[in-house]
């Protein structure tokens, strides 16, 4: 009763809005706390080549009295290996579905492709682009009568990948579209973001690689998550992410476990509220499952 109460203010609220100004914006981005685990959520230039084929899936839900938001995606990966031995390509397809609870859904779809290039015995470069299509449904409720609008969407990325670090810088949204499925708009805006992998140390029993991520999307507020993540006896995986004004998750899964030829992983992790922002994104549980082969 009180999940369904707050969405319909929120909608009576926003609708009142957008009379008055006529837009609004929707800058958000919601970033996955185990966004390591799936990097062409944030770049679509993103290469894994240890795999030809391989299936990422994730749901971030959050608990209590927001018990029915949630983001969901899936992630099909295929890697092409070309003649020359420092030459890959792949092609992807990425789907999501951010749930704000019984009212409002935001859904997309997208295909991915990237190649990628030696530049020498430790480096190599690549590129990556994605294009897709976003829908924004809204219920109908006492508020709104409710309604939906699909959009084009597309975003671009460069790698640079060294034996030690990889950096990242992608341009995501850059059509800028606005979607109308009700009285208000929404747009979606423009921005950068840029990803570092770190590997600090690495021994035959236990490594830690720190995962840093920023993006601008809301504006003069920079999103940036900083995660460093030790691997234990090549099989389990624990650390820590923590969102600069948001909160810490605590994180910890299993990794390359043998199944079917191939190898799976799981993840979970909790974020823990530092009470600095809105409690619309604390508190949350987030689950991986992914297999490569």
């Amino acid at each position: 009763m009180y999940k369904s109460c707050f969405l319909a203010v929120i909608l009576g609220c926003s609708f009142g809005i957008s009379e008055v100004q006529a837009q609004a914006f929707d800058n958000t981005t919601y970033i996955f706390d185990q966004f390591f685990k799936n990097y062409n959520m944030v770049n679509p230039a993103n290469q894994d080549t240890s795999a030809k084929i391989r299936l990422q899936l994730g749901n971030r839900s959050l608990t209590n009295l927001f018990d029915g938001v949630s983001r969901l995606y899936g992630d099909l990966n295929y890697t092409i290996k070309h003649p020359s031995p420092s030459r890959y390509s792949n092609i992807g397809l990425l789907v999501t579905n951010n749930q704000d609870g019984a009212f409002i859904s935001k859904s997309s779809l997208y295909g991915r492709y990237g190649w990628q290039t030696g530049l020498n015995a430790y480096s190599s470069l690549s590129f990556g682009a994605s294009l897709g299509a976003v829908n924004y449904s809204i219920k109908s409720s006492q508020a709104d009568p409710g309604g939906s609008d699909w959009a084009l969407d597309g975003n671009v990325g460069l790698w640079y990948l060294h034996r030690r670090f990889k950096l990242g810088v992608a341009y995501m949204q850059i059509f800028g579209q606005t979607l109308r499925p009700v009285r208000e708009q929404f747009v979606l805006q423009p921005y950068w973001n840029m990803n570092l992998q770190y590997l600090v140390f690495k021994t035959p029993f236990v490594s830690l690689t720190t995962h840093v991520y920023v993006n601008n999307s809301q504006g003069p507020i920079w999103q940036v998550e900083a995660a460093p993540i030790f691997e234990i006896m090549r099989y389990v995986e624990t650390g820590v992410n923590y969102r600069y004004n948001n909160g810490v998750a605590m994180i910890i899964g299993l990794k390359s476990l043998p199944l079917f030829g191939g190898k799976a992983n799981i993840m979970a992790s909790y974020l823990f509220s530092t009470g600095a922002t809105s409690v619309a994104t604390n508190n949350v549980i987030e689950f991986s499952l992914g297999y490569a082969y």
